[in-house]
Order: C-alpha cells, then structure tokens, then sequence
C-alpha cells in the first residue's frame, strides 16, 4: 500500500542527502530559511455525503457516508533559499454510526476510506522541492514526489473527504507575474478508493505511460490569460484557452473559456469499443462575474459543444478531468453532448451586512438543449450552498466552519444510434440524481 509513498521518501532523502553531503548545513541558515518560512497546519474535518443515484432504466442506488478526516501539513521554507521540502501525513475513518454500507455489499461505496471501510493512513504529500533565483529575469522552481497538483484541465477535487493526490515531476519559471509550467505524472490516487499512488489506467485497465500537463498563466495590459495542454500516451490529448478583463465602469468580469479535444489514441475505448472517429470534441464558454455593492455577486455562463461529444470516461486520469462522481456537469464541463448549448445562472451573497457576519451561500441553476441525436431529450441541474464561518463571529473560532451543499440533477434522453461503436456519453445521465454534503471543518494553521 506505501509502497510508492516509501519510494518517493527514499528518493526525496536520497537527493537531500547528496545535496547536504556537498553542501555542509548552516544552522542559522536553516532556522532562518528553511524553519523560520514554513508553514504548517492541522485539519479536522467531518463530511456527510448523501448520494441518491436515480438512472434511467428505474433503477436507483443510495450511498450514505460519514468520514473523518486528519491531517498535518507541514511545508518548509528554502534552506539557503534554493530547497525545501512538503509533507501532510493524513489520516481517514469512518463513523459507522452515521454511516450505510452499499446496498448488497459489505463495504462503503463513495471511496472515503479502504476499499473494505477500514481505516486509511497515508501520506498525501511527499515532495522535495527547488528554486533559484534568477535575479530580475525571474525565479526557477522544480520538484518531484506526491503531492496534490491542480490545472484547470485536471481537477482532482472529487466527491470524499480527502483530496487526491498525484505522483510526478513539476518544473516552473515565473517572471513578472507570467508563468510557464510542465508537470510529468506516472501516478496518482485511485479516484474510487482512497486510496495509494496507482498507475495510470484507461477504462478497461490498460497502464498508460504518462500523463503531461504544460501551461502559461498571467496578465498583459489589463487582459488575464490561460493556456493549458494535457496529453497522455495513446489516450488522449486536450488544450484549454481562457481570456478575462474587468470592466471598473460595469463592475464585471468578461471570459472567453475554450476546451478541444485534439484526438484520442488507441487506448482510448468507450465501455470496450473502439473509438470509430478522430475523437475531436470543442466547448466555448462565454462568462460573465458581476459584483453588486450589497454583496450579491452574479454569474452568466453560456454553453455551446461542437464537433464531437466532449468526452469523459468516468474518472480515469488520462481524461485530464476527473469530477464526475457528483455528476456536475455545470461547473465542471462534462460530458457534454455534440451540439449542445447550454445556460448556467448563479447568484452568490455575503450576508454580513444583511444577517450575521460569516454567512454566505449561492443558488445555481444549469439548463441544456439542442443535443444532437438524442432522443428525448432533457437536461437540467439545480445547486445550493450555505456556508458559515465562525471565525468572523469571534476570532477564537478562527479555521472553524459548516458547509450545506445540495444538488439536484435530472437528465432524460436516449441515443437515436449516431454514436454506436463509438465514444457515447449519453449514458450518463441521471435521472432525478439527489446528491447532499454536510461539511464541519476545523483547519488550524501556525
């Protein structure tokens, strides 16, 4: 089960071993660089996770868990200002009582603890790290080992307590707040389990090689930018493009978000078909963020798919996105079906100045239509988020909060047979899909 963590502790000693061994350590460097700059934190929390699966053909599924999660962060500063090192030990448990095995089976079914709902410990972060400073041409930085790595094409945030983490090499260059980044990943944290480092698979098992992400980030004039490229040996490849600025007079953000799906390799297969066309998938976004001077802030995004089906394969790494298990397809992008456009509607507020300080929550509304080849068609998604956070009602309460989220998704329509033997993602949709999370969180950091 350690064995990957083992393997990169060892190599994060080995390396920091050789570099001390030429470079003796300075006791006051390390207290003031490496000691002096790091921060550390612990993090209780409890989730309960209601999940009311609701498909199609009548059949329905409910998962019931209730998780508690420990964990200890510790990241260092920069011995002599060029290394240092993150480690978060973590630790995961059920509580039975508040808990339901699946239906039929002996064990938890959202991927909270141990496969057998045993108790789970591990390392969710190993990782050495570098950087030098390049003087006014900018900073270098690099490391490897696990830890938890997040771009807009590969978000790991999925529905359990712990987040996951992936194993892997980072290099960055930052200067005048532009940055380049790549990062090679050989593994990651199994998304149905949590559980160690694994290799990367495909939906039928098969190991892929590597998964790539590169990117450039930051801002010109008052216009901020994004790009993304994520590839993965014979599976996949896929690059985002995003563009935003802020109109002062209007109080709005404007963004341009785009994803394509360049083409797909020969790994890639839809419930053991091959893919039968070139697998090139596009979505847009159009977005706008307004603030209003009450506290209420807005959110219009609008939707179109062309090409192909943006593709998803329910949770395997190579896809570059990985948030499926709650079936939000509103913020996270998939699947998407060829053609389709859809609208989202979302109103955040601050209620401090309204009610008491430290509550906030927002409604979220998502509608789809025009799905081509689709019969029956209908898709739509409703979310709603209360959170409050006792640290603003007295600071001894400070890291202290409890989050309500609720969604309620409801997807009809049936295949008309465009997409036989070929990648199909009209079967995901759900159908009167109940998902609730109740969250206490205590996260202290000194």
């Amino acid at each position: 089960m350690f064995k990957k963590s083992i393997v990169t502790l060892a190599l994060t000693a080995l390396w920091a071993g050789q570099a001390v061994a030429g470079y003796p350590a300075d006791v006051k460097k390390l207290g003031t660089g490496f000691l002096d700059d790091s921060k550390s934190y612990i993090q209780f929390k409890v989730q309960n996770y209601n999940y009311d699966h609701r498909f199609q053909d009548g059949k329905s599924q409910i998962d019931n868990e209730t998780p508690l999660y420990i964990e200890y962060g510790f990241s260092s500063g920069y011995y002599d200002d060029w290394i240092g090192v993150d480690v978060a030990p973590m630790l995961v448990t059920m509580v039975d009582w508040a808990s339901d095995y699946r239906e039929g089976t002996d064990r938890y079914g959202l991927g909270n603890t141990l496969p057998d709902g045993e108790t789970y410990a591990n390392l969710g972060v190993a990782y050495l790290k570098t950087k030098f400073k390049l003087g006014d041409a900018g900073t270098l930085k690099a490391g490897f080992g696990k830890k938890r790595r997040y771009t807009t094409l590969f978000n790991e945030k999925v529905i359990r307590v712990n987040e996951s983490s992936t194993h892997g090499y980072d290099l960055s260059y930052e200067n005048s707040g532009n940055e380049l980044f790549v990062s090679y990943i050989d593994g990651f944290q199994n998304f149905g389990q949590a559980d160690y480092i694994t290799d990367i698979t495909d939906w039928q098992g098969n190991r892929i090689d590597y998964m790539l992400l590169t990117g450039l980030n930051g801002k010109v004039s008052n216009i901020n930018y994004k790009f993304e490229y994520a590839e993965s040996k014979n599976y996949i490849r896929r690059v985002l493009y995003q563009a935003d600025f802020t109109s002062e007079a209007l109080n709005t953000n404007f963004m341009l978000r785009g994803t394509n799906v360049l083409g797909v390799g020969e790994q890639f297969t839809d419930v053991g078909k091959e893919i039968t066309d070139d697998g090139k998938s596009g979505l847009l976004h159009l977005v706008t963020t307004t603030q209003f001077g009450n506290g209420t802030t807005m959110n219009i995004k609008a939707t179109k798919v062309y090409d192909g089906d943006v593709v998803q394969d329910w949770g395997h790494g190579a896809t570059m996105s990985r948030p499926m298990l709650q079936n939000t397809m509103l913020g996270n992008e998939v699947p998407l079906i060829e053609g389709e456009e859809a609208l989202m509607l979302r109103f955040a507020q601050n209620f401090d100045g309204l009610l008491w300080k430290g509550l906030s929550g927002y409604a979220q509304f998502w509608k789809g239509w025009n799905a081509k080849n689709v019969t029956g068609y209908h898709r739509q998604e409703y979310v709603l988020e209360l959170k409050q956070d006792f640290g603003k009602l007295h600071p001894a309460l400070d890291g202290l909060s409890l989050q309500y989220t609720y969604m309620h998704h409801d997807g009809r329509g049936a295949d008309n047979g465009y997409r036989e033997g070929r990648v199909n993602n009209v079967y995901g949709f759900l159908t009167d899909d109940i998902y609730r999370k109740l969250t206490l969180q205590y996260r202290l950091v000194f």
